[in-house]
């Protein structure tokens, strides 16, 4: 379905896939189509393993297209809001008219699918693309603590218990990977 299903775009000199949503998401303001960099995190995580399972090579230049959609802006119909050239946020919600609704789990879920292929692959490409965000995450993320909770995004709506417990075995499997102390810390609050 990944692979029958991504939507071939280009912009500028870069080809990149996105997996659409055709629904409406009134909370954030979202018309159809729209594009969420979860599901391009989640896609890779998937590619990955159906390489894996398989060793059929058109589940890795699928991955490699999904990929690309990480280094197109929000605003160009990709999934990113490029902080600087060193910090780039990963949007869940992603149309250039939508609501900038930054969900912490939606970026967390994107840096481990990132991760993921990068150390499936070596592409010092996701490689750049995780450092970036994972910058962004430790500038932001205590923007989601609400001192006794976790913010689900940028906007200050709360968590709710499914989400908070999210949030939190996310940032500490991000913590995991990166021994960032600053994670920790949020893990531990």
């Amino acid at each position: 379905w990944l692979v029958d299903n991504i939507n071939l775009r280009k912009h500028n000199d870069i080809e990149y896939g996105v997996w659409e949503y055709h629904f409406p998401w009134k909370i954030y303001d979202l018309e159809p189509s729209w594009v969420s960099g979860m599901a391009q995190g989640v896609g890779l995580q998937v590619l990955v393993r159906a390489y894996k399972l398989t060793q059929k090579q058109k589940y890795l230049e699928v991955a490699r297209k999904a990929l690309n959609a990480f280094f197109i802006e929000v605003k160009d119909r990709g999934v990113t809001y490029k902080e600087n050239d060193r910090e780039w946020w990963y949007e869940e919600y992603a149309s250039p008219y939508s609501k900038k609704s930054m969900v912490l789990n939606g970026m967390e879920h994107s840096l481990i699918g990132i991760h993921e292929y990068y150390i499936f692959t070596g592409d010092q490409k996701a490689k750049a693309l995780f450092d970036k965000g994972i910058r962004s995450l430790i500038k932001n993320i205590n923007n989601y603590d609400a001192g006794w909770w976790t913010y689900y995004d940028a906007l200050g709506s709360f968590a709710n218990l499914k989400y908070h417990n999210i949030n939190i075995n996310l940032t500490k499997k991000l913590f995991e990977i990166t021994q960032n102390q600053t994670l920790k810390h949020y893990v531990d609050r």
